[in-house]
């Protein structure tokens, strides 16, 4: 039905599906936009500065898998841990077959912890007393060569901070912010 030169449309079942049809694909995309290319950036007290390329992991169900069944990682590629808020942090290496370094990151962006030469396989605990937010993993050998200690800083590029978010949640803050900027929740 035409009606001031343009097409009228009937809102129903179909238009309501069709919603959230396109929402729940633009939620998905924004999900996957937000994490596609993120780095972090390691500051020693040196003055270097060292950029790791990173998988973003901050659900309970992507935390639990992390690096299990990878056989391979780049020298310059880790994967970030995100959890809601700092806590005393454990890991362990079941299923997973590389060896890492672990540097276990405070809320205000500080190396608070390190494990090297994480032992593949094992299904011994991994932590360090004092609290962390962040854990990033990294191929071993990683923290000797570039001489991480603790303290130095760390700072996200292209990661958007978010607490407490579901993955829809980003996607529409995602679409009210620009790449790159920083949230709070």
């Amino acid at each position: 039905m035409e009606t001031h030169g343009r097409m009228e449309m009937k809102r129903g079942p179909r238009a309501w599906w069709l919603g959230w049809l396109i929402w729940g694909t633009l939620a998905h995309a924004g999900c996957r936009h937000a994490s596609e290319h993120p780095q972090v950036t390691l500051k020693t007290r040196q003055g270097s500065e060292i950029r790791v390329r990173v998988e973003v992991v901050s659900n309970p169900q992507d935390r639990a898998q992390g690096l299990m069944f990878r056989k391979h990682l780049e020298p310059d590629a880790g994967m970030l841990f995100v959890y809601p808020y700092e806590s005393v942090l454990s890991f362990w290496m079941k299923n997973t077959y590389l060896s890492l370094d672990m540097l276990f990151i405070s809320a205000n962006k500080r190396v608070v912890g390190i494990i090297e030469e994480a032992r593949p396989l094992s299904l011994d605990s991994r932590k360090v007393e004092t609290p962390s937010q962040y854990v990033l993993e990294v191929p071993a050998g990683f923290v000797r060569r570039h001489q991480v200690r603790l303290g130095d800083l760390v700072d996200w590029i292209e990661i958007i901070e978010i607490k407490n978010l579901s993955c829809g949640e980003e996607a529409l803050r995602l679409a009210r912010f620009p790449r790159g900027a920083r949230l709070s929740a």
